[in-house]
């Protein structure tokens, strides 16, 4: 029992954290769910008393614990500043800052608003633990909100990171403390070295690999997301335990090599793995910070320093207390870690291998290798198990990865098999005897084979990524399948069910579970536009693709949010005009799905010329007024541009007419009419209201150029006369969208409006009936006052609400 009593306690304590985080909402169901595991747990040991009494005083001290950790900890959001006034800031570096192409990023820790984090240009010689001043304006950190999309701001509020702030310039006030900075110039200067002695590819790689830096082109992590090895960018337990595995191995050979007097005396108090236990552990400290210190790194040192721990007090073998160790240590100090994607993949992965591999092995832990072994059979019983490591994290894996995103990667067994032996023991140690010997002496002659080692690894993604099936694309699964499949593992573990049937599990992640349903959705996609419908058909049409500059929007928001409504097609994209911030995520939309058909006004585009060459499977077409797209309870009719219009609009000025020649298209839906203007302004607009407003009356009114004032002009509104309006806009975007002269227009109409700035994604469906119309806070749990709110709130919860 006593064996028992970390697993137990860590069981507890994620209960009560995530109790005491929800309690606001759901105050009794999840109480009811901690009732339950404990009377299971003094079931399992009701044949010894004393035995269910421990269990159930650990549970009760972990459940304790982790409710009052949650609760006390719980960020608290700061005042809000004003948005149109800079503030000047002062305070400490929080962290080491992080490096981008172009900028660094760090946390700094202030008086009036707590942590900010602060963008700056680079190089700025900023370091860990200075004092300094910086000025501009603050913003919250309010990421997209869409329904069922991560949200990186969610995950910097748990850390309590509610503002941010761009400067242009920093001015120090007191440098940090000396290690740690000198630690972090050093970081610094090599990331500069690798940018410039490395091709761009080999370059942004090394820097992910050896230094924590994640500025990496789009194409190439896809690539390492396809083969199944994007774990290997980001430095975390697979680098340091590797590269904890290189410098044991010699640090202990080399200990065995010494002068054979030498190596009795000191033999006598320390044996060759306790040497280089203790050598090994100061490099992988020292490593951590040189790398960035981010939070999944020092979480996998935590790992591997207990797991070390462990090995020096004799006690290796028993992996689920260290593993228990390890997770409490870092949840006492962090409780909101809990809900961290990386946390939950580091600890999955790392319970999935030990239970599985145990399975395989037929035993608690991993068989030793002996000296007596034949080296042949050493070397396939390597390449065996770091196989079979592979799948079984590929495996217990799935239901996490196919959660957050939206694909299994079915070539991650070979890849790893492959690429995880060549960066662990080839371009990780290579590179950083390069950067040491480069730092120390300026010697470079190590450049050429490191290059030629990560072109390898480069080309072993590649090979892999590019089969057809290297990856399944899935609908997120809800929060109950999730945990349906880590049951059914649990329950095949339990009762020693075959392998095979472990890998099955996984499928019923592709069962569909829900059914396609005719709905239009505005996406929050920031300052652009973004608007999906599905039609009755189940045909999907996207009108506009959004675009931010230096920002994949498609793969962060776009086809993520289409994965959760099911979709993994899109058959028709609607172009209004060749703005980037309605095309600048086409592009990436048509190489990350299949698109059938892109619909254009005929604007001369070089980005679009590029897209249709590299792209001949998707369909291109110029349309006019009165092309249009029929179907069963629907019709899409474009209304505009006027040929007539565009022969007379050249004598009217030459500014960048671009907004006054959008497709503007109508969408009547069952007995509802959408009206989809672009960002026509109100020439185009007095145009189509003289000659043609019957066509303009609609039901719901996507508001031209995101609410600007020389849109949406009282004629034009009251030709369209709409019950609805919907505005794609920025939060806090700098040219002021919606404007208050377009918002009282709109007003006076009498039409209900409702923003993405504010509302965030905005959904509508139920064309057959009455339409019904909901928000991104309508998809959010609210604070309990009865018994069906909480209800409501479980539902949404567990991903029924959807």
């Amino acid at each position: 029992m006593l064996g028992n009593v970390l697993p137990l306690f860590l069981m507890g304590l994620s209960g009560g954290i995530v109790y005491g985080t929800w309690f606001s909402w759901l105050p009794v169901l999840p109480l009811l769910c901690l009732a339950l595991l404990g009377a299971l747990t003094f079931l399992r040991f009701k044949q010894t008393p004393s035995g269910a009494v421990w269990a159930l005083v650990c549970l009760g001290l972990g459940l304790a614990l982790g409710f009052a950790d949650a609760r006390l900890q719980s960020p608290i959001p700061p005042p809000n500043p004003s948005p149109s006034d800079p503030v000047q800031l002062e305070g400490r570096v929080s962290g080491f800052p992080e490096m981008r192409k172009d900028r660094i990023r760090f946390v700094m820790e202030t008086v009036t608003f707590g942590k900010v984090r602060v963008t700056v240009p680079r190089p700025t010689p900023v370091a860990y633990g200075d004092h300094v001043l910086v000025q501009g304006r603050l913003k919250e950190n309010r990421g997209f909100l869409n329904p069922g999309v991560f949200n990186h701001a969610d995950r910097l509020k748990r850390e309590g990171i509610f503002l941010r702030l761009y400067a242009k310039e920093l001015r120090i006030l007191a440098e940090g403390p000396f290690l740690p900075r000198r630690l972090d110039l050093a970081r610094g200067s090599l990331i500069s070295h690798l940018e410039q002695a490395f091709q761009p590819a080999p370059a942004s790689l090394l820097k992910a690999l050896l230094l924590g830096v994640t500025d990496m082109p789009d194409e190439l992590r896809d690539q390492f997301n396809r083969s199944g090895a994007a774990h290997l960018l980001a430095v975390s337990g697979t680098h340091l335990s590797l590269l904890a595995l290189v410098l044991f191995v010699l640090i202990r050979r080399s200990f065995l090599a010494l002068p054979h007097r030498l190596y009795l005396g000191i033999s006598q108090y320390l044996s060759a793995s306790t040497v280089a236990i203790l050598l090994t552990l100061p490099v992988l400290v020292l490593y951590c910070g040189l790398s960035g210190s981010r939070v999944p790194t020092v979480r996998s040192l935590v790992m591997i320093l207990v797991f070390l721990g462990a090995t020096l007090l004799g006690r290796s073998r028993n992996w689920k207390n260290a593993v228990s160790f390890a997770a409490t240590v870092l949840l006492v100090g962090a409780p909101q870690a809990l809900f961290d994607v990386s946390f939950q993949f580091t600890f999955v992965a790392v319970l999935v291998i030990g239970f599985g591999m145990s399975r395989w092995s037929g035993e608690e832990s991993f068989s030793e290798v002996t000296a007596e072994t034949p080296r042949g059979r050493r070397s396939g019983d390597y390449l065996k198990r770091l196989f079979l490591v592979s799948l079984v994290a590929t495996v217990g894996l799935a239901p996490l990865t196919a959660y957050y995103f939206q694909n299994i990667s079915v070539a991650a067994p070979l890849t790893n098999l492959l690429a995880m032996p060549l960066t662990g023991f080839l371009v990780i140690p290579l590179g950083l005897f390069h950067c040491l010997l480069h730092s120390m002496f300026g010697f470079d002659g190590l450049i050429q084979p490191l290059e030629a080692s990560v072109r390898a690894l480069l080309a072993v993604v590649r090979f892999c990524s590019a089969a057809p099936a290297s990856a399944v694309s899935l609908s997120p699964p809800p929060v109950w399948g999730v945990v349906l499949c880590y049951l059914l593992f649990g329950i095949l573990y339990r009762f020693r069910a075959r392998p095979v049937l472990f890998v099955c599990v996984p499928l019923l992640l592709a069962i569909p579970v829900r059914c396609p349903k005719p709905e239009l959705a505005m996406i929050d996609v920031g300052q652009g536009l973004c608007t999906m419908v599905r039609l009755p058909d189940e045909r999907v049409v996207l009108f506009d693709t959004g675009g931010l500059r230096d920002f994949d929007v498609a793969g962060t928001v776009i086809e993520p949010f289409l994965r959760t409504r099911g979709i993994a097609r899109v058959d028709l994209v609607v172009l209004s005009h060749t703005h980037p911030d309605h095309m600048g995520g086409l592009e990436q939309l048509v190489a990350r799905m299949p698109v059938g058909e892109v619909w254009w006004n005929g604007e001369p585009s070089e980005e679009l010329t590029r897209i249709r060459a590299d792209h001949p499977q998707t369909l291109f077409r110029q349309v006019h007024r009165d092309d249009e797209m029929n179907g069963s309870a629907y019709q899409m009719r474009v209304l505009y541009p006027d040929p007539d219009f565009i022969a007379l609009r050249p004598q009217r000025g030459g500014r960048d007419d671009r907004n006054n020649r959008s497709l503007v298209v109508r969408l009547d839906l069952y007995s509802t009419a959408i009206l989809f203007p672009g960002d026509i302004r109100s020439e185009g607009e007095s145009w189509m209201s003289a000659r043609y407003p019957v066509d303009l009356d609609t039901d719901i009114l996507v508001v031209p150029h995101h609410g600007g004032k020389e849109s949406g002009d009282e004629i034009f509104l009251k030709a369209v006369s709409p019950s609805v309006a919907l505005v794609s806009a920025g939060f806090g975007n700098r040219f002021g969208h919606p404007r208050p002269e377009t918002l009282r227009r709109l007003s006076e109409t009498g039409a209900t409006l409702y923003r993405t700035d504010l509302d965030g994604a905005i959904l509508i469906d139920h064309f057959q009936r009455e339409p019904r119309l909901r928000t991104y806070w309508d998809l959010k749990m609210k604070p309990r006052k009865s018994l069906a709110d909480e209800f409501r709130n479980f539902e949404l919860a567990l991903g029924f609400l959807r």
